[in-house]
């Protein structure tokens, strides 16, 4: 294996792309001072991966970039570089020809390539491990790796001469087993607390299934019973049916009876009417006779008592007559007595006569007046039976008259009978169709209750289904919701984890600031990383960032003498260097009226120290490293921006493009889901309200399963 070609573009000096071709028999490069040899070294160290700005020679990895002179503009990127034959197969790899290339931009990314393709660091050093090439191999030997060689002490020996040995690829990997098996204790440990969990939760879990069986099983006696109780209750609803629909027959008979009873009543009742009608005419004609005989028999009354008197006046008048005889007899005696005793002359003879002759007389008037009274009394007795046969008929008429009221009251109290009975026989027709109008209702709702029992049977079937369906649904999305609770808890926990240890930030600014946190005298002098202090939203994360750069690892003081005692607790412990940020030395240059007026122009969101939120106390912090920084939507707008300011100030696109003032411009993709200081807080913010609505969510469906 043998070094053939070194590739250097934007690298320390190199502004040009340079390349230096190794022949066959060259050992060496040589050159006066600050010629360059040292950045060759460098270049080489660089491309096989050191980290330290340091033994580079330089305060932070971004020195490493061209940073132009009063003649050249400085470079955005740099890149390195180095070529291998590798003919004889010493690196363990399929080519013959093996290129290692490193690239930095001044936004702070870097990135490996080998033979073209991207790849890792590791993978780099475990290519070069064993072969004495690395940045730590025994092929770069700079004036203080002469003295690690030569010194007594034998760990710094050591180094070299496992490198030689070809025995620093095993311990690399005895290292990397060794973090393996501690990231394996740890997550036994996280395991073993999970399982600790797990066994609490056990116990009822086991609860839970048991009652989950049993409630599987009672649900399955009781779909047997309602199928039971719904065949039962359909049975007792036919019977009840059964027992109704006979109902209904017997009731229709008995209506149809109860009609045919009814139409006789009518008929009956239409014949009696016609009697009683029959009867009221012959009672009125009755009533109307005997007014007429009762006016007959007054007018014989009338009469029959004019008889009387006459008949008492008659029988006087024949009284009188007969004393007028008696007396007429006695004179008449007299007179024969006197004639006897006497002789009668003419006239006594002729009175004789006349007397006779008036005796006669007064005979026929008797006579005439006894024809009279007896034809009088003939009279009066047939008065008398006119009258007594008026009576008997008139007692006849009374008494056909109270037979015939009797039998209208009798006709009467039947009518009102069989109206009674026709108003019941009705009122019951009336029951009879109400109870068979109930009956139909009551089937009809035995029917609808019957296909409601199917239906909702049938609907229960498919419900029960549908809810083990969404149970299972239900217990998937707890699940997930349990998982992403716990992925996000994790998550927070890494990243306040990774806050409180000052992960991410170089090992000087890390060994600093954990010191801190251990020793109260250091902390007081430190007020915090940039990056903690500054609140960025989470659009413009990556202009600011890319803005910062390495700033945003700068510790902030309040003054200098606090900055002096960062820095000798630096230097006594051999942390690394510290950029410091005393608040009373800062100077902001912030932009003038005139640099002001280009805010307006199209797609210039703002300045970036105002696009920032921190403490009022700290404003100078941001304004000292952002205050010249405009942010821009695009690369076109920042261009555009540019030409019209004539470089005022440094530009910044939402994508995380740079252009600084001496017109460098820096851009290309971002790495997707890269770590960012400035976004720590805020995504550690973001994850726990997550997490909290993500509990309540797993909440939420754990009260949905239950």
């Amino acid at each position: 294996m043998r070094l053939t070609r070194l590739e250097v573009a934007g690298f320390k000096s190199f502004a040009k792309r340079t390349e230096l071709q190794f022949g066959a028999g060259i050992t060496a490069v040589i050159g006066p001072n600050g010629s360059g040899k040292s950045n060759i070294s460098d270049a080489v160290r660089w491309v096989l991966g050191e980290q330290s700005a340091k033994a580079l020679r330089g305060t932070k990895m971004e020195d490493v970039i061209f940073n132009g002179t009063e003649k050249r503009k400085p470079q955005s990127m740099c890149e390195v570089t180095l070529t291998f034959d590798n003919s004889d197969h010493l690196l363990p790899t399929d080519y013959v020809e093996v290129a290692v290339t490193r690239r930095m931009y001044r936004s702070g990314e870097s990135e490996y390539v080998l033979n073209g393709k991207t790849c890792r660091l590791k993978d780099i050093m475990d290519l070069f491990r064993d072969t004495g090439i690395g940045k730590d191999g025994y092929s770069i030997i700079s004036q203080g790796k002469v003295d690690e060689i030569l010194s007594n002490k034998s760990n710094d020996r050591r180094v070299a001469l496992e490198e030689a040995a070809g025995v620093t690829r095993y311990r690399a990997r005895k290292e990397e087993a060794e973090r393996k098996l501690d990231a394996t204790e740890k997550n036994m440990e996280r395991l073993l607390d999970l399982l600790n969990e797990l066994e609490g939760r056990l116990g009822p879990l086991e609860a839970q299934s048991a009652t989950a069986r049993t409630f599987l099983k009672l649900r399955e006696e009781l779909k047997d019973l309602d199928v039971n109780l719904f065949l039962y209750q359909t049975d007792r609803q036919q019977e009840k049916l059964a027992a109704l629909r006979e109902t209904v027959r017997q009731l229709t008979d008995e209506i149809a009876e109860t009609e045919a009873h009814d139409r006789e009543l009518s008929d009956q009742s239409g014949t009696l009417e016609a009697t009683v009608r029959a009867l009221d005419e012959q009672l009125s004609a009755q009533q109307q006779r005997l007014i007429e005989m009762l006016s007959g028999v007054e007018a014989h009354v009338g009469e029959s008592n004019l008889l009387m008197e006459r008949r008492d006046h008659a029988k006087k008048e024949a009284a009188r007559i007969e004393q007028e005889r008696a007396a007429l007899a006695a004179r008449i005696d007299g007179f024969d007595a006197a004639i006897a005793a006497t002789e009668w002359t003419e006239a006594q003879a002729a009175e004789q006569e006349r007397l006779n002759e008036e005796i006669d007389r007064r005979s026929e008037q008797v006579a005439a007046m006894d024809r009279e009274i007896a034809e009088r009394e003939a009279s009066v007795e047939a008065a008398k039976n006119a009258m007594m046969e008026a009576m008997n008929r008139l007692a006849d008429a009374r008494s056909d008259y109270s037979r015939f009221e009797a039998m209208i009251a009798s006709l009467n109290d039947r009518l009102q009978a069989l109206d009674g009975e026709e108003a019941a026989a009705k009122a019951r027709a009336v029951s009879l169709q109400q109870e068979l109008e109930q009956a139909d209702r009551d089937r009809a709702e035995a029917e609808r209750t019957h296909r409601e029992h199917t239906e909702a049977y049938r609907e229960a079937k498919s419900n029960r289904y549908a809810l083990e369906s969404d149970l299972l649904v239900r217990q998937e999305e707890l699940r997930i919701a349990e998982q992403n609770a716990g992925a996000l808890s994790s998550r927070e926990h890494v990243l306040r984890e990774m806050l409180r240890s000052h992960e991410g930030y170089q090992n000087s600014v890390r060994l600093v600031m954990q010191a801190a946190d251990r020793d109260e005298r250091l902390k007081s002098c430190i007020i915090g990383p940039v990056a903690e202090l500054l609140r960025v939203p989470k659009e413009y994360e990556t202009a600011i960032g890319m803005s910062l750069g390495g700033a945003m690892q700068n510790l902030v003081t309040t003054n200098a003498e606090d900055g002096k005692t960062v820095i000798e607790y630096a230097r006594k412990n051999d942390c690394g260097r510290v950029t410091l940020l005393p608040l009373s030395m800062l100077t902001p240059n912030p932009l003038g009226d005139r640099e002001r007026r280009f805010l307006t122009e199209p797609g210039v969101i703002g300045v970036a120290s105002e696009l920032v939120t921190c403490d009022p106390k700290l404003a100078i912090v941001a304004d000292y490293l952002l205050g010249r920084t405009v942010i821009v939507k695009d690369l076109d707008s920042g261009i555009a921006l540019k030409k019209k300011s004539g470089n005022a100030f440094h530009i910044a696109t939402l994508l995380g493009d740079y252009l600084a003032t001496g017109g460098t411009m820096t851009g290309g993709s971002v790495k997707k889901g890269s770590f960012s200081l400035l976004g720590r807080e805020r995504e550690i913010e973001e994850i726990a309200k997550q997490r909290k609505a993500a509990e309540k969510t797993v909440l939420k469906k754990q009260a949905e399963v239950d």
